[in-house]
Formats: C-alpha cells, structure tokens, sequence
C-alpha cells in the first residue's frame, strides 16, 4: 500500500515538470518567430522651420536701450506759512493754468496782523512829524542865534546852546523816520504774509497729487500738491562706455511705449552727462519727448533707439536666428538640397535691433532658422519655409533684446 502511495507522488510531479516544460517550449518557439520576423522602419516626423535668406545690405546701427518716462517739469506745492486749508479748488487729475488758485489758508490772524501793523505805522508817522517841526524850530533858532553873534548882540553860549538843540533834533528826526520804514516794511511782510495764504499753480499742467484736504494743518515742510507738464516728457536711459562716442546733443531718438506697440515718438537727445560712472561705466543721456496728444504718462517703461549715423555694408540675418549659449553663438543653417540642419559657429557685428551684421560664419543667400532654431539638431532633416525679410519694428524690440542691440562686434 506503501508502494502505491509513493508512486502516485512520483507521477504528479513527472506530469507537472511535463507541463512546465512544454510550457517554456512554446513561448521559446514564439520568440525564434517573432526574431525571424523583420521589423518595420520606424517613422519620425520631419520638424517643420521657417527660414530666412542671409542677404548683404547696408546697416544703419541703432543703440536700443531702456527707460521710464518722466515730465520735463514739475514741482511740489508747499504753504510758507502754518495754517489750516479754508478752501480747495483743485483736485487730482484736474488742468490747471499758470496763477490758478490752488488752495487758500485761514486768514484771520493775518488779518488782525495788518491792522495792528497798520496802526503801528500811523503812530510812527506822527511821531516823525513831530520830530520833523522840532527840527525846523530848533533851526531858526539857531539862524537867529548865529544871526545876533554875527551883529556881536548875542553871546557865544547861546548860540552853541542853539547848535547843540538843532543837532538833537536831527537825530531825533532820523530816528523815527528808520522807525517808519521799519514799521512799513513790517507791514509789507505780513500783508505779503497774507498773499502767502493763497496758493497759485507756478506752471500749466496737471495735479499728479493731492496730499490735503480742506482742514488739514498746512505746514512749510509738508507737500500739498504736485503739479506735472505733460506737453513733454522725458526719459533718462545709462549709455555704456563704447556707445557713448556714438551719441551727441540734437541727436533723433525713436520711443517706443507697451501702450502703444505699434506707434513711434520722435524724441530728440537734450542732454548728455560729461563723465561715466567709473563702477557701471556708463553716461546718462536725457531725451525729450513731445507730447501734445498728452497719451505718454509719466510712468511708463520706455524702449528708447538711437541712430548712431554709422552706415556699414555686410552679410545680415535676423536677430531671431541668433542662439547664444555659455561657450560661443550659433546659427542654423537649413541645406537647400539635403533640407538638413547645419550648426554654425557665427562672429556677429552691429545690429540695429532687429537684423544683425555677420562677420564670419554665413554666406549670402544661405538659408538660416528663424523659428524652430533651439528645437532641432545638427543634420536633422527638417521641413523649411522660406518667410520674408523681416521689417524694423522698434516697438516689437522686449528689453531682452538690449544686450545684442548694442553689440558692435569690436
């Protein structure tokens, strides 16, 4: 019985090694097949790319920098005297003119000032008129004295006696005539006192800010308003120490704004800063703006171009086909026969903020990558579509741009 036992045991398992076995047979037999089978080439999809022919052409070089606009003029209202706001007449944002009353402080005290400063004076008048006839008797007395002596009918005494009142008298008249002026003059500063009271607008322009209100305590030290001229304005922009020669007072500028893209201002360079700074190693060059359309507020981040009348011919490609990296700056050039990618390490030169001038590296009517440039590879096979030459748009210029704008190659 034993015996049985063992032996069934014993064909289990030889059943389930003949399993596994054919088991692995028929995956083995799968996988010769699926070897034996040849495989279907994969299929990649060609990039497609836009292209430009490299040309030779003159360049007028433009330096493009950055800014933000500010008015040509403005200025801070401030009371000269303490006092608290009566009236206001004027609000933010409102035009106001040359002399326009801006604002009026409480003038009661100034008021009482006059007056007593008035009176003070009438009482030094009189006082002077009085000194003025004592003058006039103290001196025909002393005629009359000096007259006697010379007739030898009156005596030497009398007459430096005589001398002595009139001398006094002169002195005294003179001293309350400074008393008069003195009390006039006081009178004029607190009557100019009360003109000081009203507050006038010093310029045409707009209120940039209001700072009080009616009964707020105006205080010399305390702006109430800031008034700004926007039928100009201006912008400050650092010229780099190789560019400075190429810039001068006169000088055409073009300012582009973000709320205008697609709209130039004419701008002329005013002022030019005589030294650099010796730690940036740039110069600021002030330009001013008309503005009688009065749409360019202060505020306002300014990309400012300047032709520097250099005038070069070469071999130009657009900016957008240039792929700077760490170790050089590179072009991609598409082969008209093969459609494939070439690599090309490229010497640049001046730009004028939208095409740049190619020293070494590209060929006239070669084909470089304007679009899909830092996508592809060396040799890749590529779908290329000829686009057209591109026009200077300063205004589509992004302050990334600066940097190879300003870049002449020297």
């Amino acid at each position: 019985m034993k015996y049985l036992n063992w032996f069934g045991r014993v064909l289990i398992c030889c059943c389930g090694i003949a399993a596994a076995w054919g088991a692995w047979y028929v995956v083995y037999r799968e996988s010769l097949q699926a070897i034996a089978t040849p495989q279907k080439p994969k299929v990649t999809r060609k990039l497609a790319v836009e292209v430009v022919e490299a040309r030779r052409d003159s360049i007028d070089e433009q330096i493009v920098l950055v800014g933000t606009l500010i008015p040509a003029a403005q200025t801070e209202i401030r009371s000269k005297l303490e006092g608290y706001i009566e009236t206001m007449g004027f609000d933010l944002g409102d035009r106001v003119r040359r002399s326009d009353v801006l604002c009026e402080l409480e003038n009661q005290d100034q008021l009482e000032a006059i007056e007593q400063a008035r009176a003070a004076l009438k009482v030094a008048e009189a006082q002077l008129q009085v000194r003025v006839e004592e003058s006039k008797l103290a001196k025909q007395n002393l005629d009359v004295e000096s007259l006697l002596v010379d007739r030898r009918a009156g005596s030497q005494q009398q007459l430096e006696t005589a001398r002595a009142n009139y001398q006094i008298a002169v002195a005294s008249e003179e001293l309350d005539r400074a008393r008069v002026t003195e009390a006039q003059k006081y009178l004029n500063t607190v009557q100019q006192g009360l003109k000081d009271l009203v507050l006038a607008s010093p310029l045409d322009g707009y209120i940039a800010s209001k700072l009080a209100d009616v009964g707020d305590l105006a205080k010399p030290d305390l702006p109430l308003f800031r008034i700004v001229d926007l039928d100009t304005v201006e912008t400050t922009v650092q010229v780099i120490e190789k560019d400075y020669r190429r810039v001068a007072v006169g000088q055409r500028a073009v300012v582009n704004v973000d709320a205008y893209p697609n709209r130039d201002f004419q701008g002329t360079v005013t002022r030019i800063a005589p030294i650099l700074d010796p730690e940036s190693r740039t110069a600021p060059v002030h330009i001013e703006v008309p503005n009688s359309e009065l749409i360019l507020k202060p505020g306002m981040f300014a990309r400012v171009s300047l032709n520097s009348e250099e005038t070069r011919e070469g071999v130009l490609i657009p900016l957008a086909a240039v792929v700077n990296t760490a170790d050089d700056t590179q072009v991609f050039v598409v082969d008209d026969e093969t459609s494939r990618v070439e690599k090309r390490v490229v010497e640049l030169g001046v730009s004028n903020g939208l095409v740049v001038e190619v020293k070494r590296g590209i060929e006239e009517g070669e084909r470089v990558m304007t679009l899909g440039n830092r996508l592809v590879q060396p040799d890749q096979e590529v779908i290329a579509s000829v686009q057209e030459w591109p026009t200077l748009t300063t205004a589509a210029l992004e302050p990334e741009d600066v940097d190879n704008s300003t870049s002449d190659g020297e």
